[in-house]
C-alpha cells in the first residue's frame, strides 16, 4: 500500500460514498485490502531496509510533506534540498518508491500513429469555493496517443455541453482533429455498453464527432488500461499540477494556471515513454 492509493480509498469512500467492493473494482485492488486501510485513520509506512546516511535526517520530514499531500519525488527532492540535502535525486526517487510502492497490473502497450488517436476522460479534483458556495471541481483531459501531448481544463459540472465545448477547446488547442477518440463509458458519450451486443452511443456526441470527422472508440466495460495513456496524466496533474496548489480563487485562475503549466511543464517535458518532448512529437 503506498500513500497515494490510500488516500484515493479514503476519498473515494468518504466523498464519493463508494463501497469497500467498488473501491476495490476502481483501483483493481483486493476487497480485503480496501476494508483493512479504511479502518486504519491514517497512513503508516512499513520499516524497510536502511537507507543511504545522507537522507536519513530526511525521512521524517519526506513523511511530514506526504501526510500534508502526495508530492513526487521531484517535488520532495526540491524541498529537502532546500533544507541542506546533498544526495541525489534518485536516491530520493527510490526511497519514496520504497514508501508508497504501488503494484500495477501488467497491460500491453498499445502504438499509435500520428494523428490516429487521443484518448478523453474526467478527473475529481476535489472542491472550489466560489463566494459562500462550494462546488465540486472537476478537470476534463484529452491525451494525443501518439505524441502524449495533453490538453487540460477544469470545470464544474460534468454534463454534455460542457464535455463538447472542451472537446472544441482541445481541438483549437491541438490545431487539429485526430481520427478517433477513446472514451470512457461515461453517460455524455455512451448511453449503454452491454457485454454482450452493440454499443449504444449518446446521440448528441454522435452528432458532434460525424460534424468533427472522428470516430468514437468507447472502453470496454471495467477496461481502464485501453485508455492508459490519459490515466497517467491524470495521476500527473494530480502530483505536479495540483499537489499544494492550495486556495483555489476562481475557475478562471486556476484555468489560467493550468494552460501556463501545459505549456511551460507538461507539453515540454520529457516523456517516460517516448523519451521525447510531446510538443516535438506533435505532427
Amino acid at each position: 500500500m503506498d500513500y497515494h492509493t490510500f488516500h484515493e480509498i479514503k476519498r473515494l469512500h468518504i466523498e464519493e460514498k463508494f463501497s469497500a467492493y467498488k473501491i476495490a473494482q476502481e483501483l483493481g485492488i483486493d476487497r480485503k485490502t480496501v476494508k483493512r486501510w479504511l479502518k486504519r485513520p491514517k497512513f503508516e509506512m512499513r520499516s524497510g531496509g536502511k537507507e543511504p546516511t545522507v537522507l536519513n535526517q530526511f525521512k521524517k520530514q519526506i513523511q511530514i510533506y506526504l501526510d500534508r499531500h502526495d508530492y513526487s519525488a521531484v517535488q520532495l527532492y526540491d524541498k529537502i534540498k532546500d533544507a541542506g540535502y546533498t544526495g541525489s535525486l534518485s536516491t530520493v526517487r527510490n526511497y519514496v518508491r520504497k514508501v508508497r510502492k504501488a503494484k500495477p497490473k501488467a497491460y500491453l502497450t498499445l502504438n499509435f500513429l500520428p494523428g490516429e488517436a487521443a484518448q478523453v476522460d474526467f478527473a475529481y479534483c476535489g472542491y472550489i469555493q466560489l463566494e459562500t458556495v462550494r462546488r465540486r471541481l472537476y478537470a476534463f483531459v484529452m491525451t494525443l496517443c501518439y505524441s502524449r501531448m495533453t490538453y487540460l481544463e477544469f470545470i464544474m459540472q460534468q454534463n454534455q455541453e460542457h464535455f463538447l465545448q472542451c472537446h472544441r477547446n482541445a481541438f483549437r488547442y491541438f490545431n487539429g482533429v485526430v481520427e478517433k477518440i477513446i472514451v470512457d463509458n461515461c453517460k455524455v458519450a455512451v448511453k449503454e455498453h452491454p457485454k454482450y451486443g452493440d454499443v449504444k452511443l449518446n446521440e448528441r456526441y454522435e452528432d458532434f464527432s460525424r460534424y468533427y470527422g472522428f470516430k468514437i472508440v468507447p472502453c470496454a466495460v471495467r477496461k481502464p488500461n485501453q485508455k492508459g495513456a490519459v490515466e497517467k496524466n491524470i495521476s500527473y496533474i494530480r502530483k505536479n499540477f495540483l499537489n499544494g496548489i492550495g486556495e483555489i480563487k476562481s475557475l478562471a485562475a486556476i484555468n489560467y494556471a493550468a494552460e501556463k503549466w501545459l505549456d511551460n511543464t507538461a507539453n515540454v517535458r520529457i516523456h517516460k515513454t517516448t523519451q521525447k518532448r510531446p510538443v516535438d512529437m506533435l505532427i
